[in-house]
């Protein structure tokens, strides 16, 4: 009896445990030498920067300029000081100091972050939903499943960091709006500082409370606000500082030199978020927190939440290209909405049936995450494979990813002949003309879907309809009497965790 009444009282925390604990299987995925978007930046920076750590005493801080400044440099930083304990006590203890075990560190750390994501949200779901447990204890097992973070919290990512900042924000102000204790203000004026540091964008978040202290004459918060926000990005982002025209000559460049067209995400549509909402965290969640989105802006109840929740959603629409992680900011506020919306319902079997059906696809799309994530990097399979097996016969090779650190980079090495290209994205490097190498001159092909699904957008079509043309051209050699499919490596249900496949195509 005892066991059944522990059960029943604690069901939600041993179940949410339970998913959370799932964020350390997998952690491997890829590894050793398929990496993840801007993963490797993230690593190497701070790899260099650990072992040279005392060329801060010597005074040489241009050593420690990440390449990338102008996005946000605290995930470089908050990595190298994870790093310097960890190539201490390995080296101590004569430990492998491999790239893997690096990398599988850092992730695991990441796996953990996510984590304390997760155990933020069930707070700020008390927060908004006036301390209602069970509809927090819910919240919180709906975005602990969601695929979509799932899968970020896999490997080293701003967004992981973006989300976690933003919980604990938006959790501390509201604290602070409830209650008027001035340690909840520092603390949520802190993570937004972390959050800026992370991603220079995230300063949006800051457009509220700024607005509220001024609408309310509290110039001294405004002033302590603006105080904490700059001396935490100074730590975290000195480069800004130190080189202001670099800086703003790189931003101008983005908004002007590369007008915000990217081939692999650009996207005109106004509702292209909205649609990819639905994916991400399920139709009926998406719809209903709208429904209490517009319920709340009729009533004028607008709070820092409802705020920042339109403003993602209409600048990022607004904008060319299509990024779906950087929505995930949201995802929990929109949840605790759909919920609070759900719980509104008076039909009480309306309600649980409504739940149940939101549980079933978002725990479906989970399993389906775990699936592929158990098939190991199409990528890395397809170079084992070449690699191991007939390796005689490859002596022409032409491989296209979209990948710049390519594994069959590491066989250049060797008497293959291996040519490798990066499908390149950005306009600002002229991509439109750039045309892959002509096919028939190898004997093997190695050929990435993404490629493909990139060079098909529709809008790009609009753009460069020659462009298009030419790469698709060279597709449609492969798949002729030309060329034989030889090798082809898939997992079900692909677009889960938007991966590759990879086919290897012989000339007859």
């Amino acid at each position: 009896m005892i066991v059944i009444r522990f059960l029943k009282n604690y069901f939600f925390l041993i179940l949410i445990s339970l998913i959370l604990f799932t964020r350390f299987i997998y952690l491997d995925f890829g590894l050793p030498l398929v990496f993840q978007a801007d993963e490797v930046e993230m690593v190497e920076y701070s790899l260099k920067y650990s072992v040279n750590i005392r060329k801060i005493f010597e005074g040489d801080f241009y050593f420690f300029k990440p390449f990338s400044f102008v996005y946000g440099s605290l995930p470089a930083y908050f990595n190298t000081l994870l790093l310097v304990p960890f190539l201490k006590i390995t080296s101590v203890l004569e430990l492998s100091q491999d790239r893997f075990y690096i990398y599988l560190y850092l992730r695991s750390i990441y796996a953990l972050l996510s984590i304390f994501a997760c155990i933020g949200v069930y707070f700020l779901a008390l927060q908004i939903s006036d301390k209602n447990k069970k509809l927090a204890y819910l919240a919180t097992l709906l975005f602990s499943l969601n695929f979509y973070f799932y899968w970020l919290s896999k490997y080293l990512n701003n967004d992981v960091l973006v989300v976690l900042f933003t919980v604990y924000f938006l959790l501390f102000y509201l604290k602070y709006k409830a209650e008027n204790k001035i340690k909840y203000f520092y603390l949520s004026m802190l993570f937004l500082g972390f959050g800026i540091g992370t991603k220079v964008t995230f300063a949006i978040a800051a457009v509220y409370p700024l607005i509220e202290f001024l609408l309310k004459k509290n110039y001294r918060k405004i002033l302590i606000s603006i105080g904490i926000l700059f001396l935490v990005y100074l730590v975290t982002n000195p480069f800004t500082f130190l080189y202001s025209n670099e800086f703003i000559q790189r931003i101008l460049e983005m908004r002007v030199k590369e007008n915000g067209i990217v081939i692999d995400s650009y996207n005109t549509s106004y509702f292209k978020y909205l649609f990819s909402l639905f994916n991400l965290i399920s139709i009926p969640v998406t719809i209903f927190s709208l429904f209490y989105i517009i319920k709340k802006i009729y009533r004028k109840e607008i709070d820092i939440t409802i705020f920042i929740s339109i403003f993602y959603i209409l600048f990022f629409s607004f904008s060319s290209r299509l990024v779906d992680r950087w929505l995930m900011p949201i995802f929990p506020i929109l949840i605790i909405y759909s919920l609070i919306f759900l719980d509104s319902l008076k039909s009480k079997y309306l309600k649980i049936l409504m739940i149940i059906g939101v549980f079933t696809e978002v725990l479906f799309k989970f399993l389906l995450t775990n699936l592929e994530l158990s098939y190991n990097a199409n990528l890395l399979n397809a170079f084992y494979t070449f690699r191991n097996s007939h390796s005689n016969e490859f002596k022409n090779v032409y491989v296209l990813t979209e990948r710049g650190l390519n594994p069959f980079n590491s066989l250049k090495r060797t008497n293959l002949g291996i040519d490798s290209q990066q499908f390149v994205p950005y306009v600002s490097e002229n991509a439109f003309n750039i045309s892959p190498n002509d096919v028939n001159l190898y004997d093997y092909v190695v050929y990435s879907s993404k490629v493909r699904s990139y060079f098909l957008n529709p809008y790009i079509y609009s753009l460069s309809p020659k462009f298009v043309e030419t790469w698709e051209g060279s597709y449609k050699t492969l798949n002729s009497d030309k060329f034989e499919l030889v090798y082809k490596f898939e997992t079900p249900f692909n677009t889960i965790i938007n991966q590759e496949n990879i086919y290897i195509y012989r000339k007859k």
